[in-house]
This record gives structure tokens, sequence and C-alpha cells, in this order.
């Protein structure tokens, strides 16, 4: 048995449904919350970290916010909420095994993006 098939499909009268109308989706406000930082702490993805004590979080967190934004950009062509979600969960499945805040952070970020 079969399901039944409305016959305006068989002769070509059926029209296509119209496409999902795209959302805009803002990058630099997700960059926002998933990279914080307070004092010499910094929270990546979820993932917090300590700085060394001279450095400031305020400075590390716009220049990372930066640098994965342009990245993103140049790499995602158009990106959307689903498209975030699985950057983001990536990334913290990613920085999850990072005992400290180095270069190689940002890295990880980048190779991240380059795999969505």
């Amino acid at each position: 048995m079969t399901l039944p098939y409305p016959r305006e499909a068989e002769t070509g009268q059926l029209p296509p449904r119209r496409p999902e109308p795209r959302v805009a989706f803002d990058v630099e406000a997700s960059l926002e919350d998933a990279i914080v930082g307070t004092g010499s702490h910094i929270e990546v993805f979820g993932v917090p970290f300590d700085l060394a004590h001279d450095t400031s979080a305020d400075a590390v967190v716009d220049g990372f916010r930066r640098v994965v934004l342009l990245h993103f950009n140049e790499r995602v062509a158009a990106p959307d909420a689903a498209v975030w979600q699985q950057f983001s969960a990536r990334a913290h499945d990613q920085l999850e095994h990072h005992a400290q805040f180095d270069d190689s952070v940002l890295e990880v970020l980048r190779l991240t993006i380059d795999n969505i």
C-alpha cells in the first residue's frame, strides 16, 4: 500500500513551495555573549580561563572578538542561527581540553570556523 499522491503533483500542476525567508543573524552580538572577560578572567564559549596578572581582560576580549568576527565573516557566506549553534558547540568542545589561555586558543577558533 502506498501513500496517496495528489493528482496535481502527477500532472505537474502543483506549484512549488515558497522558500523560507532568511532571518538576518548578528554574528557580532553573538560574539559579545560568547567571549566575555572581567578582571583577569576570560570566558570563551563557556570555557573559563585565567589570564596573566598583568593582562587586561578587556583588551584581550576586544582583540579576540575582532579576529574571530573577521575570520567568521570571511569563511561563512550566509551565517544563520543553525550555523552559529554548530560553531559554538564545536568551539566549546575543542576549548574544554585547553589548560591555559594562549595563542593556541585563537588558532582553535580559526580552525573550527574553517571546518564548519
